[in-house]
């Protein structure tokens, strides 16, 4: 039957529809039953209907179909992961249960697919490898920093590791790969009613005859899961109120419910439901392009002309990096030392180095194919890295001065992030089919999968406290009050007796200044310091389990036995 047939079939059955309903579409008297333009029974008039529904989605993506018809093992795997998602991240952003549900998460991914009749592609280990890493990563640390930083990478490594499963993006390039993850962003958000919405469809088609017994039984104990869940997040917390021995056997895995937090848990697993069924339904839309965004090449003469200014300037003054900074040739202004000069201007020349990169990659991607164009986009590839270097070896001077902070071991790890990438950027300009997308998300992901086991906290009062003969008290306050629990074992390992003699080797006749600002006051900061991590982290639930707590409090009851 062609299209043509097909149309006419459907406008056929409309008529007769709407002949028997009505234009509302409810029932009207039509007569005695099986009289001419009725039906037996309001059943034929549900089958019809149900054709017609399943005849307007004829060309919908065949994925689509899939997941509407498996509604409910979706649905309830959903379901499941908003349950463990509550679980896990409800008021314990760090705890132990950080890599449950990263594995949940993958785990249920690998169902899904599965379902969907989609097979596992080997390059998905590598997306899953960098999730679970950063889960462990999180059940290791306290700093706020990284938590927040590994659940976004976990979540953007999820993202793309998803987007890889559904799309052959090999020869995605740059520009197609931040149009694609923002389309299906939007895509996802638009697609947020879809759980209930597929639903509410699956059930409709369960009340006919042509819904089978095991579609019936699922959506039957979808709902039934639904009801109870609902019912639970009330009961639940009163009956754990009621009895202490029911209570008792709860108390190690669940903290102390109240109705309020009911309430906030029930939105988390409702809206960890949401957001995996939402963004399934995204991916099964196939909205995204498989191919990359080619066909805008633009004139290269364009590039050429505002490239080539932009490198006589970088030329120039790279030039005068490397003769002044570097080299120590010639003569300063008058009143500027070297030192002074060299520890100015880092994050303007990360900020120019930022630019560099996004300007030298839209080159590539916009431009038509030239000799000299690259040539030219190869010079300020070059006088980026001597950018980079001025900036690394200025922050560097820097430190050495002022010691370290969190801000300035980022900056450290960027510029040197930044140098790698710079490195594929240059490979681009030469090889149109670089994969430079892949590449920028390996070298930041592996870089940042580093940075956060080497917990730069405790990396920061490490250096500083070895640094002894130059520590001011700004800088053992900021070890105190500007770093996580990461710190606490290097706190606690300080030697006070050296400090004591610090104190009193000097100062006025007072006893309160003393040399870099040191006062008596700072040793009972430390001890009041160590006093509240040991109290803070006396007792955990299971849930709340973290490396970095146990170690922290470890470390200052010991310190705390040994001194007091």
């Amino acid at each position: 039957m062609d299209h043509t047939d097909k149309k006419d079939n459907r406008d056929s059955k409309e008529r007769t529809f709407t002949g028997t309903f009505g234009g509302s579409g409810t029932m009207e008297n039509t007569g005695a039953a099986g009289g001419e333009g009725g039906f037996e029974n309001e059943r034929d008039a549900e089958r019809i209907w149900r054709e017609l529904s399943m005849e307007s989605r004829q060309e919908e993506p065949r994925l689509m179909k899939r997941l509407r018809e498996n509604y409910g093992y979706v649905s309830g795997l959903c379901l499941l992961y908003g349950v463990i998602f509550a679980f896990c991240r409800y008021e314990n952003p760090n705890g132990i249960t950080e890599p449950v549900l990263m594995c949940a998460m993958m785990g249920i991914s690998y169902l899904l697919l599965k379902r969907l009749g989609i097979e596992v592609k080997k390059k998905t280990a590598a997306y899953a490898a960098g999730i679970a890493l950063l889960g462990i990563s999180t059940a290791m640390t306290c700093s706020g920093f990284l938590v927040f930083f590994n659940m976004a990478g976990s979540l953007l490594l999820f993202l793309a590791g998803m987007m890889h499963q559904f799309y052959e993006d090999e020869d995605w390039s740059f520009p197609t790969f931040i149009k694609n993850i923002t389309v299906i962003c939007f895509t996802a958000l638009g697609h947020v009613f879809c759980p209930f919405s597929h639903g509410y469809a699956c059930l409709a088609e369960a009340r006919g005859e042509a819904a089978g017994s095991k579609r019936k039984t699922a959506a039957a104990v979808g709902i039934g899961i639904l009801i109870a869940a609902g019912l639970l997040l009330v009961v639940f917390p009163t009956l754990l109120r009621s009895d202490m021995v029911f209570a008792e056997i709860f108390k190690n895995w669940f903290i102390d419910i109240e109705f309020g937090s009911a309430f906030v848990i029930g939105f988390m697993i409702l809206a960890g439901f949401t957001a995996s069924y939402a963004f399934l339904s995204a991916l099964c839309s196939r909205r995204l392009e498989d191919a990359s965004l080619s066909g805008k090449q633009y004139n290269a003469l364009v590039g050429i002309t505002f490239t080539g200014i932009l490198a006589g300037v970088y030329v120039l003054y790279a030039g005068v990096q490397v003769r002044y900074l570097f080299l120590k040739l010639g003569t300063l202004p008058e009143g500027v030392t070297y030192s002074a000069y060299a520890r100015e201007g880092f994050f303007e020349l990360l900020f120019v180095g930022i630019v560099n990169f996004i300007l030298v990659a839209a080159c590539v991607a916009l431009f038509q194919e030239n000799r000299l164009l690259r040539g030219i986009l190869t010079v300020i590839c070059g006088c980026t890295f001597i950018m980079i270097a001025s900036a690394f070896y200025r922050m560097a001077l820097y430190v050495r001065t002022y010691h370290l902070t969190l801000l300035r071991i980022l900056v450290l790890w960027f510029l040197t992030v930044l140098a790698l990438i710079m490195g594929g950027v240059t490979v681009s300009i030469y090889r149109k089919t670089f994969p430079m997308f892949r590449y920028l998300a390996a070298v930041v992901g592996c870089g940042y999968i580093l940075f956060s086991f080497a917990k730069p906290d405790r990396l920061i009062a490490e250096y500083n406290l070895r640094h002894w003969e130059t520590v001011s008290v700004s800088d053992v306050q900021y070890i105190l009050y500007g770093l996580s629990d990461d710190a606490v074992p290097v706190i606690a390992g300080m030697d006070l007796t050296e400090l004591e003699e610090d104190v009193s080797g000097g100062g006025d006749e007072s006893g309160i200044e003393y040399r870099y600002g040191w006062t008596a006051d700072i040793r009972q900061e430390i001890r009041n310091h160590l006093y509240e991590t040991a109290d803070r982290y006396k007792e955990m639930p299971v849930r709340e389990l973290n490396l970095a707590k146990l170690q922290a409090r470890n470390a200052a009851l010991k310190w705390l036995g040994e001194n007091e």
